[in-house]
């Protein structure tokens, strides 16, 4: 076996350790087919959640598994994800959010993520009247109310939504990390990576040591 067929192998190893990333579709126009091909080329267990206009999300079933309509797990549950991604979050999604209003599923589902300390990431590119897509729009015309809509972005992202770019959305899934959830800056800790065990285990025999879940797959394969 040569040096990169064993690289690929324990690529494959460590994916299949780590918790799957939940993808909840909501109904959007716009980057639909260039967001599937990136997500798709990032070779992660998905699971999916298609909120509303199945039809229009048919082939991404090839991402993943494909969860029941309506799917909802108990407020009291963990949500066994590495991380919610929401590829098409629009405006009126985030301001829903933001206001503490849970009339749909996702979110609800946002809701429970944030509660569970779940890292939530979401694109920008339909929310955000500044993105490249809502220029071509048009839709950035209106100087007051897209400041509106950025002051209810600032406290979305405040809430612990990372809204990011789909490079910054790749490089935060494709690293083999969850994104490190909202901490109290009192007594925030730098997460622990697979690098840092490599280069000294020590690190994680620290009381205030918090493992990436690549980390702690690592620890314990070492332990065996």
């Amino acid at each position: 076996m040569t040096e990169n067929e064993m690289e690929r192998l324990v690529t494959i190893i460590l994916q299949r350790l780590r918790k799957p990333t939940l993808l909840a579709l909501t109904a959007a126009r716009g980057y639909q087919q260039e967001i599937f091909d990136r997500l798709q080329a990032l070779d992660l267990r998905f699971s999916l959640v298609v909120a509303e206009d199945a039809d229009a999300f048919q082939h991404w079933e090839r991402l993943g598994e494909v969860l029941p309509a309506g799917f909802l797990p108990p407020a009291t549950a963990p949500l066994p994800y590495q991380a919610l991604v929401l590829p098409f979050m629009d405006y009126p999604l985030a301001a829903d959010v933001v206001s503490g209003v849970l009339q749909n599923p996702v979110s609800k589902l946002i809701h429970h993520a944030l509660l569970s300390a779940i890292p939530v990431l979401a694109l920008r590119y339909h929310c955000d009247p500044s993105s490249e897509l809502n220029q071509i729009r048009g839709l950035d015309k209106n100087p007051t109310y897209m400041a509106r809509i950025h002051h209810t972005l600032t406290q979305l992202e405040t809430y612990g939504v990372t809204l990011c770019t789909m490079n910054e959305l790749a490089d935060k899934l494709g690293n083999g990390t969850s994104p490190a959830p909202i901490k109290n800056e009192e007594n925030a800790s730098r997460y622990i990576t697979v690098t840092d065990l490599v280069s000294n285990q020590e690190l994680a025999r620290q009381p205030s040591a918090r493992l990436t879940d690549a980390a702690a797959d690592y620890l314990k394969k070492m332990k065996k």
